[in-house]
């Protein structure tokens, strides 16, 4: 029988895979907008800077708040989940404006970045609930 020490231990390497996605997408958030702003490259350049920002933050809110729900799609809504998954997305992205006005060469943070961000976010919670009450 295994020891209470055991089950936590192997709980907690679940909730590791949980995240995992979020944590990888994270990373590629950090890398591409870490990068020097001459090698950044052009397809990102071309395209509407402030639509990827809001995009890559909403997706970043939904794997975060699914890593919560442990990938149980079918439980109601969690507030609390949802809330923290929102405020370390909001965080993460004020983060990386802060990174890039300061330590990242050829790049400056922008306040209107961290708007899209914020916006990507709140969208995913707004969706969440919007269509939640309707299938309730």
């Amino acid at each position: 029988m295994p020891t209470k020490k055991q089950l936590e231990s192997k709980h907690s390497a679940h909730i590791i895979l949980y995240f995992t996605p979020a944590l990888v997408w994270g990373i590629f958030i950090l890398y591409f907008s870490t990068m020097p702003g001459p090698e950044v490259p052009n397809v990102f350049q071309s395209l509407n800077d402030k639509l990827i920002h809001a995009a890559i933050y909403f997706v970043a809110t939904i794997l975060i708040y699914f890593g919560f729900l442990r990938f149980k799609y079918g439980n109601p809504i969690s507030g609390k989940a949802l809330f923290i998954s929102c405020l370390i997305s909001i965080v993460f992205g004020g983060v990386i404006e802060l990174l890039q006005s300061y330590y990242v060469p050829g790049r400056v943070g922008d306040w209107f970045d961290f708007i899209a961000n914020t916006s990507g976010s709140l969208s995913f919670v707004l969706m969440l609930v919007v269509s939640h009450r309707a299938l309730a």
